[in-house]
C-alpha cells in the first residue's frame, strides 16, 4: 500500500513502474498520513505488517509545518502500526 498525500512534489505518474512490476499486491491511497482516521481505515483494511516510511516534507515550509509532518506525523504513524501490529517500522532519515 502507498499512501501519497501527492503534494507538491508527488506525482502518481513516479510509480507506474511499481504499479505494472507488482500489480497482484500494490495498492495506491490518495491520502496525508497526518489523517488518522484514514490511516486506521487503511491499517484495518489491509493487514499491514511492514511499513516503509518515506514521507517527509522539504523545501520552504515553516518550522511549524516541518514538525507537523517530519515528526508529528511520523509519531501517530508509528502509534497506527503498533496498535496494527506491524512487525516491522522502517523510516528514511533526512
Amino acid at each position: 500500500v502507498v499512501i501519497d498525500a501527492l503534494t507538491y512534489a508527488g506525482h502518481r505518474a513516479n510509480l507506474r513502474r511499481v504499479e505494472a512490476s507488482f500489480a497482484d499486491r500494490y495498492c495506491f491511497v490518495h491520502g496525508d498520513i497526518r489523517d488518522p482516521d484514514r490511516v486506521r481505515v487503511i491499517f484495518d483494511e489491509h493487514g499491514i505488517d511492514t511499513v516503509v516510511h518515506l514521507a517527509a516534507l522539504t523545501g520552504k515550509a515553516s518550522e511549524s509545518e516541518h514538525f507537523r509532518v517530519n515528526a508529528d506525523a511520523t509519531r501517530r504513524l508509528l502509534e497506527h502500526a503498533s496498535a496494527a501490529g506491524v512487525r516491522r517500522f522502517q523510516q528514511r532519515l533526512l
